[in-house]
């Protein structure tokens, strides 16, 4: 896993993921089983602005 800063961190729990996009991160809740499909979606969009201690 990439090395995010504590303040993403705190949001990623478990079944989630983290994705960073230019300066923004997208965590994302993930489900998957082998049949009948995998799926994901968007939780929440933190801009990096979004870091008071920066």
């Amino acid at each position: 896993m990439a090395d995010y800063p504590g303040w993403i961190m705190k949001f990623k729990e478990k079944g989630t993921f983290i994705n960073k996009v230019g300066d923004k991160y997208y965590l994302y809740a993930a489900y998957s089983q082998v049949f009948p499909q995998n799926w994901m979606r968007i939780i929440l969009i933190l801009p990096k602005e979004h870091n008071k201690n920066s």
